[in-house]
């Protein structure tokens, strides 16, 4: 099994707009649309719970009970409200409040945020990192980039130190 990226599908719903957020796995030469959340009148639905669960037997995508490991992902977000000016960083730093409350481990780039850990509690960071921002905002945009690695944690500094040793040097951070 593969998962392949990520695509936002527009449709019309009675309504108004609608947009659907799909992920693709890819299981023994079938590809498998798994809906992880959608927007419907700026109102954003995001699954608190793995959203292939209801779609898929648990050992499909975790894997089988003896090799299942924790559900560890590293996941990039960026969410910033439209319409609120040029400069959006006190938005950005409320995110960030939440994110360091959470206790996970993340690292803040001039283009986002990646956190590493379990992927529910990843998740609800994120949910709760949007609840706080559409509060005052009407219209809040995110892009999210996610890495699932069963059982892997460190992968935030691993994999940088990974590249940073086949390189033979530190890389700018």
């Amino acid at each position: 099994m593969r998962l392949s990226s990520l695509c936002r599908i527009p449709a019309l719903a009675s309504g108004g707009p609608l947009f659907l957020t799909i992920q693709f796995v890819r299981i023994d030469e079938q590809s498998i649309p798994l809906l992880l959340g959608h927007v419907y009148n700026n109102s954003w639905n995001l699954s608190k719970t793995p959203p292939r669960a209801d779609r898929l037997p648990d050992s499909a995508f975790w894997g089988s009970e003896e090799n299942k490991g924790e559900q560890m992902v590293l996941l990039e977000f960026s969410m910033y409200p439209l319409g609120q000016g040029e400069s959006v960083s006190r938005y950005v730093a409320r995110s960030l409040e939440i994110v360091e409350d959470s206790g996970l481990d993340y690292r803040c780039h001039a283009m986002g945020t990646v956190v590493e850990g379990p992927y529910d509690e990843v998740m609800d960071v994120v949910r709760r990192c949007f609840e706080r921002m559409s509060e005052d905002c009407n219209r809040v945009e995110c892009v999210i980039k996610m890495d699932f690695r069963r059982g892997q944690s460190g992968r935030l500094a691993g994999k940088v130190a990974s590249v940073e040793e086949k390189l033979g040097r530190a890389v700018r951070k």
